[in-house]
């Protein structure tokens, strides 16, 4: 199997990547640091947290694990109830919101305690994002569909679909 790298992310001088031998490393300035398998599936994202204090990585074994990003040591595990497809820290750095194959997104807090969960896409959802103010977040699924939340309270604001235009 050849091995494939996605989705290096970077924040200042230290890189995280993700391949496809289910392989998280990080790095610092191009000379590997440390190399671990903490998944048992593919690794499907990752992210830093704005603080720079902590990174995530989200997998096909149903898992977010949350990281201390000076020591690389594994701080607390998410169980998810299906693959997870993407993370993205909430701008303070108190949240995580992930997306998942089930058609769900879930917002967590660094404790791993689910505080909303959004369950309105038909299909997988494979981005997310929040608001630079953090008060809305954003997913964006393969049934097309593109929904914003206000995550103080979980409620679906607006929901955005392809239309097609008549000639």
């Amino acid at each position: 199997m050849t091995k494939r790298k996605w989705n290096i992310y970077t924040k200042r001088t230290t890189n995280i990547s993700y391949a496809s031998d289910i392989t998280v490393q990080i790095y610092e300035r191009v000379k590997i640091k440390k190399t671990k398998n903490l998944h048992d599936g593919f690794v499907h994202s990752v992210a830093f947290s704005p603080d720079g204090l902590h990174f995530a990585s989200a997998s096909a074994d149903k898992t977010i694990i949350l990281y201390d990003a000076k020591s690389f040591r594994k701080k607390k595990e998410f169980k998810a109830d299906d693959e997870v497809y993407d993370i993205v820290f909430s701008p303070n750095s108190e949240y995580l919101l992930s997306g998942s194959l089930d058609s769900n997104a879930i917002l967590w807090n660094l404790n791993g305690k689910r505080i909303h969960e959004f369950k309105t896409h038909k299909l997988t959802v494979s981005t997310v994002a929040f608001s630079n103010s953090g008060k809305y977040a954003i997913t964006g699924s393969h049934d097309c569909m593109l929904k914003l939340w206000d995550v103080s309270s979980g409620e679906e604001l607006i929901s955005l679909t392809q239309i097609a235009e008549k000639d």
